[in-house]
């Protein structure tokens, strides 16, 4: 009987010894990182912008919802990279493509972009709620259309179209990209932009256009 009183009061006290470990282990007051520094970006196109660590109990869900948010800026310097104006084929085969320059995603809510014919009027082409919960992610393409016009099985599809009524004119006229806070960020003016052709920005870093005889729309895909 003795021997067996022994047993279990030996055994207790390796389980109150196990248990000691194990909340010393949950506790830790200076816990380690559990995925290494997530710092590094696992992917051309988004970067983890925090840690996650052992400790005190957290809702980890809504913390790497927070990373995500704080990655995507609410205005950010975004450009007019190609334009293009009409086509033999249909005179509202017309597309402008936007490129994000930044290292962080930004956020176009809010964003719009009107036109400008040669008496000074603007006009709406885009209106901000088309643009509304669209993201351009760093040092992407982000791609709008005329509706009634661009169209083929071989052309990336159009992260947003405009409708066909909005249509540009290859003559005399310009684009002005408004951000969120309803800034004018820039303004693309031509005299002609010759059909089946497009204008290209090139260097991106520059505000030179050329003439571009092979027009290469490109979206966020």
């Amino acid at each position: 009987m003795r021997k067996i009183v022994s047993i279990a009061v030996f055994l207790g006290i390796i389980s109150l010894i196990g248990s000691g470990i194990y909340f010393s282990f949950i506790k830790n007051e200076n816990p380690k990182n559990l995925l290494g520094d997530i710092g590094q970006s696992f992917s051309s196109d988004f970067k983890f912008v925090g840690k996650v660590e052992l400790g005190e109990k957290q809702n980890y869900k809504n913390s790497a919802k927070e990373f995500i948010e704080k990655s995507v800026k609410k205005s950010g310097k975004v450009i007019i990279s190609e334009i293009m104006a009409g086509a033999d084929k249909s005179a509202n085969y017309e597309f402008i493509e936007l490129y994000n320059p930044n290292s962080d995603a930004v956020d176009l809510t809010g964003w719009s972009i009107k036109k400008k014919g040669s008496g000074g009027n603007e006009s709406t082409l885009i209106s901000s709620s088309r643009f509304e919960n669209k993201i351009i992610l760093p040092n992407k393409y982000f791609l709008l259309a005329n509706k009634g016009g661009y169209s083929s099985a071989s052309l990336p599809k159009a992260d947003i179209f405009w409708p066909k009524s909005y249509a540009l004119s290859n003559k005399n006229n310009s684009v002005i990209l408004y951000n969120g806070s309803e800034e004018g960020v820039e303004e693309i003016s031509w005299i002609e932009i010759p059909k089946n052709q497009s204008i290209e920005r090139e260097p991106l870093n520059g505000n030179q256009f050329k003439f571009q005889p092979n027009p290469n729309p490109q979206n966020s895909q």
